[in-house]
C-alpha cells in the first residue's frame, strides 16, 4: 500500500514540477535572461526547482522536501485558476504574470507560518472537576513531538525542563513521540530526556501511529524496531499504556 501511495505521490510531484517550471518560464526576468528562448527558460526553471527540492532534501529529508514543493504546486494552481477567472471577468489579459509571483510569496509565508507552528510549543490550561478525586492533581499532557521532524533530543530536553517547572503530578505522552525518519541516536537520546521528567505519580506513554512500525513496506529512515523503542522507553522509567487506552495520533 505504501509503495503505491509513494509512487502516486512522486508521479504527481513530477507532473507538478513540470507545470510550475513551464509557468515560471513566463516571468519576464527569466525570459530576458535566456533572450526570449522559451524552451531554455523552461529548462532553466526546471533545473532551479529540482535544485531547490534537492537542497531541502539535504537539509531535512525527502518527505519534507516533497511536501514543501507540493504546497507550492497546489498554491500555484489555485492562484493560476483565480487569475484566469478574474481575467475573464475583467475581460483583458494581465500585463505581468502576477499569479505566479503571488503564489511564490504566499507559499513562502504559508510554509513559514507552518514551520513556526510546528516548532513553537503552546501551553493550554484546562480545569476539570470530578468526584473521583478527593484532592487536586496537576496533569501535564504533550503529544506529536515527532522528534527529528520538528526538534531533536536537545530541543525536547528544553521542553522537559519547562514541564518540570510546572510541578506536575502526572505526565502523559499521548502519541507520535518519534517520527518515521527519527534516527536511532535521536530516539535513544530523546527517551533519556523523557526519563528526566519529574512527576510523583509517574509518566504514562500512549502509542501514536508514528511510534509503531505499522507497515513493513514503509518505515522511513528508521533503524530500530518497535521492541527497541519499547525497551528504551521502559528503561527511562516510563509506563506504556496498552489495551483500551491505545490511541493513534494525527
Amino acid at each position: 500500500m505504501w509503495n503505491t501511495i509513494i509512487t502516486l505521490m512522486i508521479s504527481m510531484f513530477g507532473a507538478g514540477l513540470l507545470y510550475i517550471s513551464f509557468r515560471a518560464a513566463r516571468f519576464q526576468t527569466v525570459l530576458k535572461t535566456v533572450r526570449g528562448k522559451k524552451w531554455l527558460a523552461r529548462l532553466l526553471c526546471l533545473m532551479f526547482f529540482a535544485a531547490l527540492t534537492g537542497a531541502m532534501w539535504a537539509m531535512w529529508n525527502m518527505m519534507n522536501a516533497i511536501a514543501c514543493m507540493i504546497h507550492l504546486i497546489l498554491i500555484w494552481l489555485l492562484f493560476d485558476l483565480a487569475s484566469f477567472i478574474i481575467g475573464k471577468i475583467r475581460k483583458r489579459k494581465w500585463k505581468h504574470y502576477w499569479a505566479g509571483l503571488s503564489a511564490i510569496i504566499f507559499c513562502i509565508l504559508w510554509l513559514t507560518w507552518g514551520w513556526i507552528g510546528a516548532h513553537y510549543v503552546r501551553t493550554t490550561t484546562y480545569t476539570f472537576y470530578t468526584p473521583k478525586l478527593d484532592q487536586n492533581m496537576r496533569i501535564v499532557q504533550f503529544s506529536d513531538s515527532h522528534v527529528g521532524a520538528t526538534f531533536h533530543a536537545d530541543g525536547l530536553l528544553k521542553h522537559i525542563e519547562k514541564i518540570n517547572a510546572m510541578n506536575p503530578d502526572v505526565v502523559v505522552v499521548t502519541g507520535d513521540f518519534v517520527d518515521n525518519d527519527t534516527s536511532r541516536e535521536d530516539m535513544l537520546a530523546s527517551c533519556d530526556a523523557l526519563g528526566q521528567v519529574t512527576a510523583p505519580k509517574g509518566v504514562l506513554f500512549v502509542y501514536g501511529n508514528h511510534d509503531r512500525q505499522l507497515c513493513e513496506e514503509y518505515v522511513g529512515g528508521r533503524t530500530y524496531t518497535d521492541e527497541e523503542l519499547i525497551q528504551r522507553i521502559e528503561k527511562s522509567g516510563i509506563k506504556i499504556q496498552t489495551g483500551r487506552l491505545v490511541t493513534y495520533g494525527h
